[in-house]
This record gives structure tokens, sequence and C-alpha cells, in this order.
């Protein structure tokens, strides 16, 4: 029996290696292999009908436009239920012809605070229910009070002339003293600005700025600001200025629900879906990446499709009530092209998932060609070291 180690043996061993060198490689390139390594998930997608388009054949022509995981969801615009009929406000004349101060008073703390009634934009309503309080608290003997309501109101350009001239002498001097200070201590500049940029800003309800930053002139005194954005919660400030000064009103994210209540909203005042600001909200509260809006208008289909974080979107319309896939078709198509000729954009979802396999395949035969290499060049070794120091017997 031979005391070295025989040259076939070392040659099985050899080939056990680089068979499972190619194995190894072959289950790397392999889409199970990759799978179970790096798994990609595809980004959301969504067609999102406003109000009345039918939505037969959507899915199917955002599918075969952007291969991909797309569901059909629906806005329906719906105004909020405002009071006009000033009812309230009415009963409150009533309290204070009737003399009842102390129930005419509980009513505004209650009920017509008119610091609330700005927040709603009902300045109107605010200015009566205000000049009313200040006439109530008079009345139950409160100067100070009263005072300090009107003081309140002439900072705001809100004394209510028409319910003014249905108070007493006593109550109407006090409230042309308060105007004529207001008018002494003169106006001021005031910067707004909003955390994220683009709020609209309300000012003692009144709509100031349609997106901030914005400048406003006010009398010096406390005012009522307002800041909207749609995706954000309102939020309104009460802040006493004096002299020229710079606000900022932070706004934070509002949840999903509340988003798409802020739609259905503003949809139904009037808002443009075509541009950029209602598709951004739609997109965060569906929680989608890929968005393609579908309303009606003129006797138009109108789709526009856009992606999260884009500062554009693409907008068609077809002459065709029932031109809803052809216009779902025509809007991708024109998002496809216009992503893939920004270089510093993301490219169609379709072309990122090409690139990806193509990386993914490129890389996996590169490794497969190596491995085949080192085994063949381990076996070229073996049968070397075999020839030069092997002896029989």
């Amino acid at each position: 029996m031979s005391d070295w180690p025989s040259p076939t043996g070392k040659r099985r061993h050899a080939g056990r290696r680089a068979a499972g060198s190619l194995v190894f490689a072959v289950a790397l390139v392999s889409p199970a292999g990759w799978a179970a390594r790096t798994e990609i998930p595809d980004d959301a997608s969504a067609v999102v009908m406003i109000g009345g388009p039918a939505p037969k054949g959507a899915l199917a022509a955002a599918g075969n436009e952007v291969p991909g995981h797309w569901r059909l969801e629906t806005l329906v615009p719906r105004a909020i239920r405002t009071d006009t009929s000033h009812a309230d406000v009415d009963t409150l004349a009533r309290t204070y012809q009737d003399a009842d101060f102390l129930r005419c008073l509980h009513r505004i703390d209650h009920a017509l605070d008119p610091d609330l009634l700005l927040q709603l934009d009902r300045r109107a309503d605010a200015a009566r229910a205000g000049t009313l309080a200040a006439a109530c608290a008079l009345g139950a003997g409160d100067e100070g009070r009263a005072r300090d309501l009107l003081r309140r109101l002439s900072a705001r350009e809100m004394v209510e002339p028409t319910t003014l001239r249905s108070t007493t002498p006593a109550f109407q001097r006090i409230a042309d003293e308060e105007r004529r200070a207001a008018e002494r201590r003169g106006w001021i500049a005031v910067d707004v600005r909003s955390e994220p940029d683009g709020a609209a800003i309300h000012v003692n309800g009144v709509k100031r700025c349609a997106a901030a930053p914005c400048r406003v002139h006010l009398l010096r005194g406390e005012h009522v600001l307002v800041a909207e954005k749609l995706g954000h919660r309102t939020r309104t400030l009460t802040p006493v200025l004096d002299t020229d000064h710079t606000v900022t009103i932070k706004l934070d994210p509002a949840s999903a629900d509340e988003t798409r209540g802020q739609l259905v909203t503003a949809l139904a005042a009037g808002a443009d879906p075509s541009g950029v600001e209602i598709p951004r909200a739609t997109a965060s509260a569906f929680g989608v990446n890929l968005l393609v809006l579908v309303w009606s208008r003129n006797l138009q289909v109108h789709a526009a499709a856009y992606q999260a974080g884009s500062p554009t979107l693409t907008h068609v319309a077809v002459e065709d009530r029932e031109g809803t896939p052809r216009a779902i078709a025509a809007a991708l198509h024109g998002w496809r092209a216009t992503a893939a000729s920004q270089p510093t954009g993301r490219a169609p979802h379709a072309a990122l998932m090409n690139f990806r396999e193509f990386g993914f395949w490129s890389l996996g035969m590169a490794v497969a060609f190596a491995s085949i290499a080192l085994a063949f060049r381990l076996h070229r070794l073996y049968r070397f070291k075999v020839r030069q120091g092997v002896a029989y017997r």
C-alpha cells in the first residue's frame, strides 16, 4: 500500500470543491437565490377617482402602461355644513335687548366665543357677537371686561356698526374711545411664515395669504392667525403684536383620515386637482408612491399622474366621458417620458425593475465565471503537484 496520497483522491476532492463552487454560483444568480438574499418590494400605486368618472377599465389601463400592484380608491367631494342662519347671534341680541346680561355673557362663554367664530371664518358673526358681548359686560357692571373686548375688536377692525347703534349711549362712547385709541397706536408690519412653507394664512377671519411666507399690515393689538395646509393639522395663534414682528406657525402632519377629510372638503370648495398640492396630499392620504387622479370637467375626463416627492405631475384631458382608460394610459405614458428625460429624477417604475434585474443577473454571471475559473485553477494546481511529488511503489 502506498504511503503517499492518491492523485486520484486529490483530483476527486478538487472536483468536488469545483462542483460545490459552481452550485453555489448557480444558486446565487437564480431568481430564488436573489429573492432569499434581497427582497425588493413593489412600490404601492393607486388610481383615485374624484367624483363621477366611470372606473371601468381604470386598473387595466394603469397596469398595462406601468406594470405593478395597482388599487382603486375614490374621493367624493363633500362640503362641511356651516351654520348660515345666524340664529344663535339673533338669540344673543334678543337677550341683550331683554337686559338679561348674565345670560348673555354665559352664551358668549359657552357657544359664541368670537375667537372661535373667527377660526371658522365667520367674521361677520364674530363681529356682531363680540360687540354684543362687550355691551352685555357693561350692562352687567363690568366696564373693564367691556373695554378689553372692545380693544380687541378695534385692533381687528371688527366693531359692528349696526349692532353698535342698538346699544346704550354710554357703551357707544366707550366703543368710540377704544377705536380712537387703536388708531393712535398705529400700524405694524407682520411677516407670517409657516413650517412647512405654503400654508394659507387667515387673519381675523379673512384669508390674507394664499401661501406663506407673506407680509400683512395690522393695527397693534391681539389678533387671530390661522394656518391651513393640506396634509397638516390646522393651527391657530392669538398673539399680541405691538411692533414689527415675524410670526412662525409650525404645523404638525395630519393623519391619513384627517387628510382625506381635508381633501373632500377642498375639492368641494373648488380646489384644482391639476395642481401639485391635491395629488401630493392624496398620495400621503392613501400611502402610495405612484398615483393617478381621475376627474371630469367640461365634458372631458382628466387624469394626472404624480409620483410622491416630485414637484411636478403630468396632466392630460380626453374628449370623451367614457375615456377613463385612455386618459389614465396617456397620463402615465407622459409621466414615464418625463421621468426618463430628467437626469436627476427617478426613472419609471418598470425601468427601475428592469435595471435591477439586469444588475442582479450581471453580478451573478460574474460570480459564476469567477467560481469556475477558480475551480479550474485549483484543479490544475493539484495535478501539477501530483506529477512533481507523488511516488509509486
